[in-house]
C-alpha cells in the first residue's frame, strides 16, 4: 500500500481550504452500526453507508465516518463552494476501510492435485488476490494448469467451483487469505454463470464529479482501478492522507 497526500487535478489544479481551517455548517455521521433510515445528524443516529451520506450532502457539510469496513462504491455528485466545501473524513484515530474484495472460506484439498484447493465461489471473478502478500493471482484455463502454476486459479463456470494454488505452494488458502474482486453491474456482484454486458471491470472506490469536495484519511483496498477518481465537471477537489 502507498500513502498518498496530494492535491488531485481534475480539469486543472485548484487550491482549497486546509483541513485545520474547515468549520462545518453541519455534520453527517456514518458508522458500520448505523442505519440509512436514520437522519445521520446525531452521533447516536449515524447512517450505515457513505453513499447515503453522499446523497444528502450540501455545501459546508462534514461527513464523519467511523472506523470499520465499508463495501460500497461511493459516488459524489454534489458540489460545495470555495467558502463551504464538502468534506468526507475518517474519524481521527480510527480506520475507515473501503473494501472491494470478498474473503472466501470453506476451502478443501482437491483430490489428486497436490497444493490445489477448492471452494464454492458464487460470483464472476474480476480479480483474485492473496491478501497476506498482496499477490494478484493469474487466471488459467483448466484445472490441470492450476496444478502446474503457483499463484494460479481456475474458476469452473459450469459449477461455480474455484480452484487455487497459492504462490507459496505450502500455504493453505486460509493462511494466504484468498480475496476475490467480483464483476459488478449496478453495484451488485454478478453470479458466476452470468454473461456480463456493458460492465466496467475498472471500478474505483470513490468517484467524484462534484466540485469543492475533499476526501481525507481513508484506507482503500481491492478495487480494480486507482481507488479514487475525480472527473469533469469537478474542480478544486482535494484528496489527502489516504492509504491505497
Amino acid at each position: 500500500m502507498q500513502k498518498i497526500s496530494l492535491l488531485l487535478w481534475t480539469l486543472w489544479l485548484g487550491l482549497s481550504l486546509g483541513a485545520a481551517d474547515f468549520v462545518p455548517l453541519r455534520t453527517i455521521y456514518v458508522s458500520p452500526r448505523g442505519d440509512d433510515r436514520q437522519s445521520g445528524l446525531l452521533p447516536e443516529q449515524p447512517l450505515r453507508s457513505i453513499n447515503k451520506a453522499a446523497q444528502l450532502v450540501r455545501p459546508g457539510d462534514l461527513v464523519l465516518v467511523s472506523g470499520g469496513r465499508y463495501q460500497e462504491q461511493v459516488r459524489i455528485t454534489t458540489s460545495g463552494t470555495a467558502e463551504n466545501p464538502i468534506v468526507f473524513r475518517a474519524q481521527p484515530g480510527e480506520t475507515a476501510l473501503l473494501d472491494g474484495g470478498l474473503l472466501l472460506t470453506g476451502w478443501t484439498a482437491t483430490a489428486g492435485r497436490e497444493y490445489v484447493y477448492e471452494a464454492d465461489c458464487p460470483y464472476a471473478i474480476n480479480m483474485l488476490w492473496e491478501r497476506c502478500i498482496l499477490n494478484r493471482s493469474l487466471e488459467v484455463n483448466t484445472l490441470d494448469m492450476v496444478a502446474q502454476q503457483p499463484g494460479g486459479y481456475f474458476h469452473d463456470l459450469a459449477t461455480g467451483k474455484l480452484y487455487v494454488r497459492c504462490l507459496n505452494s505450502v500455504d493453505l488458502p486460509e493462511q494466504a487469505g484468498i480475496v476475490i474482486v467480483p464483476v459488478q453491474q449496478g453495484g451488485k456482484p454478478l453470479p458466476y454463470n452470468a454473461i456480463p454486458q456493458n460492465v466496467s471491470l475498472w471500478d474505483n472506490a470513490v468517484f467524484i464529479t462534484g466540485s469543492y469536495v475533499q476526501w481525507e484519511n481513508f484506507e482503500i483496498a481491492f478495487y480494480p482501478a486507482s481507488g479514487i477518481r475525480v472527473q469533469a465537471p469537478a474542480e478544486h477537489c482535494v484528496v489527502r492522507g489516504n492509504i491505497i
